[in-house]
């Protein structure tokens, strides 16, 4: 048996009943779709991106728990886990070195 635990409001859910987990119909919410229908807001965050991650973030505690409890991350925490994610590269478009632009 798994919990899902959001701190600030001090709510714990059984994960047997949640039968998925999405970015609410205000893109600056995690749902909850529970089996018996419902649809509980679980947390706010400031922007889309940041549900994206929380989502990534609860996914992977999932995966690797061996605890009970999964903990649903703050704000901070959030964006502390967006800040230390690596940069995408850009290229161009056809691949080919830009000219001056330091290549060679």
């Amino acid at each position: 048996m798994m919990f899902l635990y959001e701190k600030s409001r001090g709510t714990i859910i059984n994960a047997d009943c949640i039968k998925d987990i999405f970015p609410g119909r205000d893109t600056r919410t995690i749902s909850l779709g529970l089996k018996d229908g419902m649809i509980l807001k679980l947390k706010e965050y400031k922007t889309a991106d940041e549900v994206m991650e929380a989502i990534s973030m609860i996914a992977k505690q999932i995966a690797t728990s061996k605890r009970n409890i999964v903990i649903v991350p703050t704000e901070e925490e959030v964006q502390t886990s967006m800040r230390s994610r690596p940069l995408p590269s850009v290229h161009h478009v056809t691949g080919k070195k830009q000219k001056g632009h330091g290549g060679s």
